[in-house]
């Protein structure tokens, strides 16, 4: 970092001593004329735009790595989903089974998809059918409740798997109730910022992005100043 600092400003002195002394006064001089303002205003814009877009990325890939998978946005928590276990039926039987009792079969969702959880109550009754999230090894699992057995156990199923999951749920793991609600898609980009490499090669590209910007800013400046003092020498001239 600090051969960089110390490269960067030397260019930059190099350069500012070279405009002052007029070597790129005609340069300087056809780019403020041809550039319109309009122009400048909108790369800026689309530059910032950018480097919002990535920022927000990597700043929830970052807080999905270090407190886990829940995100809370407007009071509700979202959830990435990893697999595809709830994207459609493993089988058209399956699915004319579920008709059969009535479940929403248009509860479904694919990998890289944000899907929108409401929080469960401790003594909400939960309804077959619907998908919930579970608690287990400290992840959480979006899967459909198939099954309710005396003392509190409850036995869940993907859709897109043969068979339900191997571990009955304890009322107390189950957290979340899926709204029906989901942004396609989106989620992949931060299942990408999560990953290690995501975070890593985000970070650089957000610092290039800005060390770019700060180059451009100063180098405008340097030129600017440069043709304010070539326009009043022409017009005392």
């Amino acid at each position: 970092g600090s051969l960089a600092w110390l490269s960067y400003s030397s260019c930059m002195r190099e350069y500012e001593a070279e405009v002052n002394q007029g070597q790129h006064d005609d340069a300087i001089c056809e780019k403020y004329h041809s550039e319109k303002k309009r122009k400048r205003i909108v790369r800026s814009a689309c530059s910032y735009v950018t480097l919002g877009l990535l920022m927000s990325f990597f700043a929830i890939g970052l807080a999905c790595r270090i407190k886990g998978d829940d995100l809370v946005i407007n009071g509700q928590t979202a959830l990435v989903i990893k697999s595809r276990s709830m994207s459609s039926f493993y089988d058209e039987a399956l699915a004319e089974e579920y008709k059969a009792y009535n479940y929403d079969i248009g509860l479904q969702f694919d990998v890289g998809d944000i899907c929108f959880f409401d929080t469960v109550s401790a003594d909400a009754t939960l309804i077959k059918g619907e998908v919930y999230g579970y608690k287990r090894k400290n992840i959480i699992i979006t899967h459909r409740l198939t099954a309710e057995y005396v003392g509190g156990w409850y036995e869940f199923r993907g859709d897109n798997n043969p068979v339900a999951d191997g571990t009955l749920i304890q009322r107390d793991r189950i957290l979340y109730h899926y709204t029906g609600r989901k942004i396609p898609g989106l989620g992949a980009f931060i299942l990408y910022a999560q990953s290690y490499f995501g975070l890593w090669s985000l970070s650089g590209i957000l610092a290039i992005i800005v060390g770019s910007e700060l180059v451009f800013h100063h180098v405008s400046s340097i030129e600017k100043d440069r043709y304010i003092k070539i326009h009043l020498w022409r017009l005392r001239g």
